[in-house]
């Protein structure tokens, strides 16, 4: 199971945590834009990951049957303008250039694919994805 909590929506794009049994990473991903394919990041869900390979160069990660999108993936990439709509692990947060970052994303995605191929021989593996602000920005009914 990898847990994705989102914690920091910002005009350098949606920041959050990346949770394991074994590790802890931060990740980006693109703001809320109403699930819009390459510009939104993806709605709060359980998805299942199938492992595979990028453009044929490193291994990642694959998050499927998410509704009304197709080919998100956890892959390498720093800033806003490298995630296409998919999910960027990193190990840090930082800037380059003007923009904040995740850092050591090459890194943290070989740790991100070697945690979920140890569970897949017991379970499948599924991503969740949570969003506090939006929970807390909802009224309980009684």
């Amino acid at each position: 199971m990898v847990l994705l909590l989102r914690q920091f929506d910002t005009p350098f794009g949606m920041f959050g945590r990346l949770i394991t049994d074994e590790l802890m990473l931060w990740c980006l991903e693109p703001p809320w834009k109403g699930n819009a394919k390459n510009e939104s990041c993806i709605p709060e869900g359980r998805y299942p990951l199938e492992q595979g390979e990028f453009q044929n160069r490193y291994e990642n990660l694959s998050v499927l049957s998410v509704p009304g999108r197709e080919f998100i993936e956890f892959h390498r990439g720093n800033t806003l303008r490298d995630t296409e709509g998919c999910i960027l692990p990193g190990r840090s947060l930082g800037v380059i250039g003007q923009s904040w970052a995740v850092i050591d994303s090459g890194s943290a995605l070989a740790d991100l694919v070697d945690a979920v191929a140890d569970r897949s021989s017991n379970a499948d593996p599924f991503l969740y994805v949570f969003d506090p602000a939006k929970c807390q920005a909802q009224s309980p009914s009684y």
